[in-house]
């Protein structure tokens, strides 16, 4: 009888400790919201503050002290020391509603374990029934729903030093081959065993980007050592600035060839320019116009009426640096001073006229003729004019050469803005001609009528 009570009691002890509700917290969700998890990350050696969110359910009571958060692999059997985060909940206030949010914590990825973490954790600090929900963790990835990157083998090049040519007097010319001297300077993260460095010219944006050139020298990387030190120094490339690009390129680049976790950051670039921390010059094939010399009609005798087209023969000067392009006409117009007002450019013609052919050496199109005609909109605003090369080339602003209203040798004949009402010389003597013949005709037939 008293051993069937006995049972009976505990029995009854088991089934209420059984029955009464859990006092647990499980962790459900971690999401980080800065540094922004689709664009930033953690490097290893660098303390990175994150900003997180961790949501939770809970049952019954329970009271968590602290949330800690850490770098785990997959087992989370290599842990990196837990930081526990601000903001978060201290132990005087039992858990309630669904997440502790704008927690923050700085973690530094540890260099020893960095290639073997996977993710990130973050546990409640809490005594409760079940032990094993009180951590969430998320992998690490470029994603909203990720933890940002990783980055544990690192090289970044940071400074570039062209030595040879000088950069405060040399420089680079399209079409010719330049040997250059330079030094690339570098921080590490890690372990990695670069293979090459190469040199090449770039637009500013970085898609256009000149052949890639290996450098060579004693310093040099070759794949057999891995980066030590802070330079490659004394690294040579012989680089040829190519024609076709050479007017796009702003910079001179060099780029660590390596296999690591960022390549956004294996290449730095200098601008061109002639201080010693820049790459020195850049000289692309260009055409200029040099000097326009109006031959026909003779500037001490030519005038320009409105409204009256004037055949004008004229010579253009043009210089040539490296390559002149391919012209492919001239054009002849009215300009005022600063050239914002122009009349309608006329094609000029010519047997030494332009004709898409390559230019490869300094010259003049001789004897061009082209028809000009003065509007009345714009003359009064005219002081010169003008003659320009068409071409696509490295310099578009000198194309063009003019030559200023006036009667010298140097000049292109004076203009006539009220011509409109007024009649040119050459009509005043065709009607005075007229005139004069019928005024003969009348005085014979006077006469013989008499």
């Amino acid at each position: 009888m008293r051993s069937s009570f006995v049972t009976v009691v505990f029995a009854i002890i088991g089934c209420i400790a059984m029955c009464r509700a859990q006092d647990d917290i499980a962790a459900t969700g971690l999401t980080i919201t800065a540094p922004d998890p689709t664009s930033g990350g953690f490097t290893v050696g660098t303390a990175t503050t994150i900003t997180f969110t961790v949501t939770f359910t809970v049952s019954g009571s329970v009271t968590p002290t602290s949330v800690g958060v850490c770098f785990t692999d997959d087992n989370t059997l290599s842990k990196s020391t837990e930081v526990t985060a601000s903001g978060g909940p201290d132990g005087s206030t039992p858990a309630s509603g669904t997440e502790y949010a704008g927690l923050e914590a700085s973690l530094t990825l540890d260099a020893a374990n960095c290639n073997d973490y996977t993710q990130l954790c973050a546990s409640f600090r809490v005594t409760d029934d079940n032990f094993n929900n009180d951590m969430v963790c998320i992998e690490f990835g470029a994603a909203a729903d990720k933890a940002g990157t990783k980055t544990c083998n690192d090289i970044t090049a940071t400074a570039l030093t062209v030595t040879v040519p000088d950069p405060t007097s040399g420089g680079f010319t399209a079409g010719t081959s330049t040997p250059t001297t330079f030094t690339v300077t570098f921080t590490l993260k890690g372990s990695v065993t670069p293979t090459d460095v190469k040199l090449y010219f770039s637009n500013a944006a970085g898609s256009t980007k000149s052949t890639e050139v290996t450098a060579g020298g004693s310093n040099a990387p070759d794949g057999s050592t891995a980066a030590s030190g802070t330079t490659y120094a004394d690294l040579t490339a012989s680089l040829t600035l190519d024609a076709t690009n050479c007017a796009a390129y702003t910079k001179l680049c060099a780029s660590i060839t390596v296999a690591d976790d960022d390549t956004t950051n294996n290449a730095v670039c200098i601008d061109f320019g002639t201080t010693a921390d820049k790459a020195g010059t850049k000289t692309c094939s260009d055409i200029a116009a040099s000097t326009l010399t109006v031959t026909a009609p003779a500037p001490a005798a030519n005038v320009f009426y409105i409204g009256e087209a004037v055949t004008v023969t004229f010579t253009l000067a043009y210089t040539v640096t490296v390559s002149g392009g391919s012209p492919s006409d001239v054009k002849a117009y009215f300009s005022n001073a600063d050239g914002s007002t122009k009349s309608t450019e006329v094609t000029a013609s010519g047997t030494n006229a332009p004709d898409g052919s390559a230019v490869t050496s300094s010259g003049s199109y001789v004897g061009l003729t082209a028809t000009l005609n003065l509007d009345v909109t714009n003359c009064a605003n005219y002081t010169k004019v003008c003659s320009s090369i068409t071409v696509t080339d490295a310099d578009a602003t000198n194309n063009a050469a003019c030559g200023d209203f006036g009667t010298d040798a140097t000049n292109v004949g004076t203009k006539n803005c009220t011509a409109a009402t007024t009649e040119s010389p050459t009509e005043s003597k065709a009607e005075a001609l007229s005139v004069g013949f019928v005024t003969v005709i009348t005085m014979m037939v006077a006469s013989v009528l008499a």
